[in-house]
């Protein structure tokens, strides 16, 4: 049986190579349709085959569809579910598939009838993904106020609406309750919540969840469910009450978080909002470091690191998110996660109990300067420009780094922002500023409503847009500096840090950089970046990140 089983497995790693070596022939000639074919038919034949869905997910990220392939939605659905890619990539093209498919693509906003209700991409775009879709989203704010009105009369559910009804609370609490609601909505709301404790948990519950934390209803916190409602109220109620717990027994590492000013209107943020919510972990074969920096910068002198052992720091972890990638990224990586809101560090601490390797603790980066902990790698990305003085918080950090230590940081673009500034101009101009949920939720209908071109409604444009907790970071932040790439090189030389190199999202940008300035195979000097980006200010569209290190290793 052991040769049986050993011969099938080899006769399955050879599928798998030849749907990759076919993909990629294809890919080289330039036929991205036949590439696309064979893995897709490698996915439906081999669903559990982790090689397949990274080239997968890259070409799928730019496709949009026209027309219904039921093929297509049965391997999009697997790769959704797939734990070796982020399903959020796939999602323009699984929603564009999903509306094709259900002959929605020209319609204005009809209501979700029940064969898509219980259409399994639906579904697992439900449970796994943002929506980044207007329309999809309009669809889905009809679909919950009928089901609210159907809890209100009564309404017995189908197994097939309980299914629907549960996806749209998984949905729920990925965006923050984040879709707008009419007043008559709000009012049933604020009847039924004092009602949910003296009823047997059910489907009044989970609608209920559509639209608030159920884990904030008096009453419900120690409520025992048995049955086919158990997953929903372990998901509703005990993980967030779970979260609380640990959050509440983390440790704290340098002084207390002030007060007043930035840190302490920060932290409130991240309290009301922990940014991002997420609901799965990447799986992959991790590396050692020296060996991904030497893919990414070929042409750079690296650092001298530990041959086993990697001492990590993420300052500003966040939900842990970025604790997850790194711990799946860097091999033998011990990790020490800080970030200063609590609330965000008990959803950490749950998502990513079972990692080795891992500590979470309360911080202030601004408090750190004391202390004794030192690390050979530290990541802070999307931090640093959110401290009131974001180059003494980076020298800080570059004080925390062991002898020939290394730091990847991420800074906003002033250029790459404008847009993102023009709708934040237009919404302050329209007397919103997200300091309530309430608020938030009448700011992006607004921004919705607009015409498509005008400055409110670039804010649609972003995939943070969607939920509540990327909404408020990325429109009405209370903490927030735009540097160029000019201004951060004059911060590297006052710190002692030499550029490794960029890690480039945007797919022109090495081209560009090597045609503009063919002597520098390394591409790392900012001031030549800041150049590039005069002339291309979508090139750091998002976040200009980059490693670092002491510029005497």
């Amino acid at each position: 049986m052991a040769k049986g089983q050993s011969r099938k497995a080899a006769g399955s790693s050879a599928k798998v190579r030849d749907v990759l070596s076919r993909a990629a022939a294809a890919e080289r000639v330039g036929d991205g349709d036949a590439a696309l074919s064979a893995l897709l038919q490698g996915v439906l034949d081999k669903p559990d085959a982790p090689e397949l869905y990274p080239p997968l997910s890259r070409l799928l990220a730019d496709m949009r569809f026209e027309e219904a392939s039921p093929a297509v939605a049965r391997a999009v659905v697997h790769a959704l579910h797939a734990s070796w890619i982020d399903p959020q990539p796939l999602t323009p093209a699984a929603i564009s598939l999903l509306l094709a498919t259900h002959d929605v693509l020209s319609a204005d906003a009809p209501a979700i009838g029940a064969a898509m209700a219980r259409d399994l991409l639906l579904l697992a775009l439900l449970e796994r993904t943002m929506l980044p879709s207007p329309k999809l989203e309009a669809m889905l704010i009809a679909a919950r106020r009928q089901l609210l009105q159907l809890a209100a009369e009564g309404f017995a559910p189908e197994a097939e609406a309980v299914r629907f009804a549960q996806a749209m609370a998984v949905q729920a609490q990925l965006n923050g309750w984040m879709w707008a609601e009419a007043d008559s909505e709000t009012q049933a709301l604020e009847i039924l919540a004092p009602r949910l404790p003296e009823l047997p948990f059910g489907y009044v519950h989970i609608v209920y969840a559509l639209y608030r934390p159920l884990a904030d209803v008096s009453g419900l916190a120690d409520i025992e469910v048995k049955g086919p409602w158990r997953d929903a109220a372990r998901l509703l109620i005990q993980e967030p009450g779970e979260e609380r717990r640990l959050a509440a027994k983390l440790e704290r590492v340098g002084g207390t978080v002030a007060t007043e000013g930035a840190s302490a209107a920060v932290k409130a943020q991240y309290e009301a909002h922990p940014y991002p919510r997420w609901s799965m972990a990447i799986r992959r074969k991790p590396l050692p470091i020296r060996e991904i920096a030497a893919g990414l910068f070929p042409h750079t002198d690296l650092p001298d690191w530990p041959a086993r052992r990697l001492d990590v720091l993420i300052a500003g972890c966040g939900t842990g998110k970025h604790a997850a990638d790194v711990s799946t990224r860097f091999q033998g990586a011990r990790i020490q996660a800080v970030d200063l809101s609590r609330t965000s560090l008990g959803y950490a601490a749950r998502m990513l109990k079972n990692r080795p390797g891992m500590t979470f603790a309360e911080a202030d980066i601004m408090q750190l300067g004391d202390w004794e902990q030192r690390f050979d790698h530290i990541e802070s990305v999307g931090v640093l420009h959110h401290l009131a003085d974001p180059l003494a918080g980076w020298r800080i950090l570059t004080g925390l780094l062991k002898p020939g230590g290394s730091m990847r940081v991420g800074f906003y673009s002033k250029r790459g922002r404008s847009r993102i500034e023009a709708a934040r101009a237009a919404l302050r101009d329209a007397g919103f500023h997200g300091q309530s949920d309430a608020d938030l939720r009448a700011a992006r209908a607004f921004a919705m409503a607009e015409p498509d071109g005008s400055d409110a409604r670039k804010a649609a444009d972003e995939l943070d847009f969607y939920a509540a907790s990327g909404a408020r970071d990325f429109l009405f932040h209370a903490e927030e500096h735009e540097l160029s790439p000019a201004e951060l090189a004059d911060m590297t030389d006052v710190l002692g840090l030499r550029v490794l190199g960029l890690e480039l999202t945007h797919s022109d940008a090495a081209s560009l950089y090597r045609q503009r300035f063919p002597d520098d195979p390394a591409m790392a000097d900012l001031r030549r970046w800041d150049a590039i980006e005069a002339d291309h200010p979508d090139i750091f569209r998002h976040m200009c990140q980059f490693w670092c290190a002491s510029s005497g290793v």
